[in-house]
C-alpha cells in the first residue's frame, strides 16, 4: 500500500481541519437550538420589515417615510449599544436571550392586533417599530456574546459566521413569504404569520441549558462595569477603528434596504412579490459571504479582507443603482450582499477578538452602538431619493463607501494587519 509523502499528508490534515472547524459549533446541541431559533426569528424579523416598509409606503407614498420607518428600528442601537453591553456582561447571557425573545413575540403580537382591527396608524408603526429595535439591539449583543461562551475562541469565527448564515436563511424565506402573502392573502395575515415566528423563536430558546465553557468567570458591578466600557472604547484604539468602520458600513452600506420597495414600486415595476424577492436576494447574497468566511476557518489577515470587502460592497450598490431589469437587479444585488455578508462577520470577530474574555459583552455593546449610526443613513438615503432619485442617492453611497474602504485599506495599517 503507498505511502503518503509529508506534503499530502500536511494537505489532506489542513483540508480535514478545516471542514472540522465549520462543523465543529454544529456538534454542539445548544448551538443548534440557537440557530434553529434565529432561522425563525429572522424569518418573522425580515417579514416584519417587508411589511412595514410596504405599508408606510402604502399609507405615505413617500421614500423619506419609509426611510424614518425604517430609521425608527435601529435608532435604539445608538441609545442603548453600551448600557445592553454592560447588562450582558453581568448576567446569564441564555436566560437573558430567552426573556427578550418573549418582549420581542409580545410587541409582534401588538402590531398584529392592530392592523387585524384596522387601527394601525403610521405613528403606531414607528413606536412599534422603535420597541422592536430595541428588543433586536439587545438580542444582537447578547446572542453574539453567548455564541462566544458556548463554541469558544478557536471557532468564534465559524460560530458567528454560522449564526450570520442562520439570520440571512430567515431573510431569504421572510422576504419571500412576506412578498407572496402580502400580493396574495393581504398584509393582516403576513402579520399573524410573523408574530407566529417570533413565538415559536422564544419557545425553541427554553430548551437550551448551557450557559457555555468560555463564559466569564468575574462579573463586574454593573456601574463598575459601565466605567470600564467607556474606558476600553477611549483607551483601545482597534476597538474604536472597528466600531468607526462599523458605522460608515451602516450608513452608507446597508442603508441600502430603505430603497428596496422604491425599486420594486417605481423602477422595477413590481409589487410587494418583487420587494420580498429582492429582500431575499438581499439575504441569500448575505448568505453566500457568511459561508464562505465559515469555510476558511481560523485564517489570518481578517483586516485585509475587512476593508477589500467594504471596497466590493460600496461598488456594488453603484452598480446596483443603474438597475432597470429584475434579473440584473437581482444579480448586481447578491454580489453586493456577498460582500456585505463579509463585512458583518468579520467586523463582529474582530470586535470580540479586540478585548478580553471578560469584556465581550461590552464588545457587542460598541457594535450595537455602532450600528446605531444607521439611522443617520437611512433618513439620509430617503431624503436624498425623494430629492434626487432613488438610483442617484444609491450610487452616491456607493462612491462614499468604496473610497472610505479604499483610502483605509493604504493608510489605516491597524485594521489591515489584524489577524
Amino acid at each position: 500500500m503507498p505511502r503518503l509523502n509529508s506534503k499530502a499528508y500536511r494537505d489532506i490534515k489542513n483540508y480535514i481541519s478545516r471542514y472540522a472547524i465549520f462543523a465543529g459549533a454544529f456538534s454542539l446541541s445548544d448551538f443548534r437550538l440557537v440557530w434553529i431559533s434565529l432561522v425563525f426569528g429572522s424569518l418573522a424579523m425580515w417579514m416584519e420589515m417587508v411589511a412595514i416598509a410596504w405599508l408606510v409606503l402604502q399609507l405615505t407614498d413617500s421614500s423619506f417615510m419609509v426611510g424614518l420607518a425604517s430609521a425608527a428600528r435601529l435608532a435604539p442601537f445608538f441609545f442603548i449599544g453600551i448600557p445592553i453591553g454592560v447588562v450582558v456582561d453581568r448576567v446569564d447571557r441564555h436566560i437573558f436571550l430567552r426573556l427578550i425573545n418573549v418582549v420581542t413575540a409580545l410587541i409582534g403580537l401588538i402590531i398584529t392586533v392592530l392592523v387585524l382591527l384596522d387601527f394601525v396608524e403610521v405613528w403606531h408603526l414607528m413606536t412599534l417599530s422603535f420597541l422592536s429595535g430595541a428588543c433586536r439591539a439587545a438580542n444582537l449583543t447578547t446572542r453574539s456574546s453567548y455564541i462566544y461562551d458556548l463554541v469558544g475562541p478557536k471557532v468564534a469565527l465559524n460560530g458567528l459566521a454560522l449564526i450570520s448564515f442562520s439570520q440571512r436563511l430567515g431573510g431569504v424565506l421572510g422576504g419571500l413569504i412576506g412578498g407572496l402573502l402580502i400580493s396574495n392573502r393581504g398584509i393582516g395575515v403576513t402579520f399573524v404569520v410573523m408574530t407566529s415566528g417570533y413565538i415559536i423563536s422564544a419557545i425553541i430558546l427554553y430548551l437550551v441549558r448551557e450557559i457555555g465553557k468560555s463564559a466569564p468567570k468575574y462579573r463586574e458591578p454593573v456601574i463598575e462595569n459601565l466605567k470600564g466600557a467607556i474606558r476600553s472604547i477611549k483607551s483601545n484604539r482597534t476597538l474604536a477603528l472597528l466600531m468607526l468602520f462599523t458605522a460608515f458600513t451602516e450608513v452608507f452600506g446597508f442603508s441600502h434596504q430603505v430603497l428596496l420597495p422604491i425599486f420594486a414600486r417605481d423602477i422595477l415595476d413590481t409589487g410587494a412579490d418583487g420587494f420580498g424577492f429582492l429582500i431575499a436576494v438581499r439575504a441569500g447574497g448575505g448568505i453566500i459571504g457568511t459561508l464562505f468566511i465559515a469555510s476558511l476557518g481560523n485564517f489570518n489577515k481578517k483586516g485585509y479582507l475587512l476593508l477589500v470587502a467594504i471596497c466590493l460592497f460600496g461598488l456594488g450598490l453603484i452598480s446596483f443603482s443603474y438597475s432597470q431589469t429584475l434579473i440584473i437587479a437581482f444579480s448586481l444585488l447578491a454580489i453586493t450582499n456577498f460582500a456585505g455578508g463579509i463585512t458583518g462577520v468579520i467586523q463582529q470577530t474582530l470586535m470580540q477578538k479586540s478585548v478580553s474574555n471578560e469584556e465581550r459583552g461590552r464588545a457587542m455593546g460598541a457594535l450595537t452602538l455602532s450600528i446605531g449610526f444607521a439611522p443617520i443613513g437611512h433618513i439620509e438615503l430617503g431624503a436624498l431619493a425623494n430629492t434626487l432619485g432613488a438610483p442617484f442617492a444609491l450610487a452616491i453611497n456607493g462612491v462614499i463607501l468604496s473610497g472610505i474602504g479604499l483610502v483605509a485599506l493604504f493608510k489605516v495599517s491597524r485594521i489591515r494587519n489584524l489577524e
